[in-house]
């Protein structure tokens, strides 16, 4: 019986894990956005062929580049695989 429950817990560990990679990543980007602009500059990045477009806004002292608009997904494919 615990073998089903190591098993489940590693499933659940390992998915977590890719969320929290995905979410530094997505920071990191909206981040380099912003390297050169101010406080509430116009700003877009692309990730994983959409294009997430807003503008600069501070956190924790840094600019970010946070989206306003709604996401232009620049293939079928990448719409598709945002939908899931």
């Amino acid at each position: 019986m615990k073998k089903p429950t190591i098993a489940v817990t590693v499933i659940f560990a390992s998915l977590c894990c890719n969320s929290q990679a995905h979410e530094l990543s997505n920071k990191h980007v909206a981040r380099q956005a912003c390297d050169v602009n101010q406080l509430k500059d116009p700003c877009s990045y692309t990730l994983r062929q959409a294009r997430y477009t807003g503008s600069c806004q501070s956190f924790n002292g840094q600019l970010m580049c946070v989206r306003q608009k709604p996401i232009e997904f620049l293939t079928e494919q990448s719409k598709a695989e945002h939908n899931h």
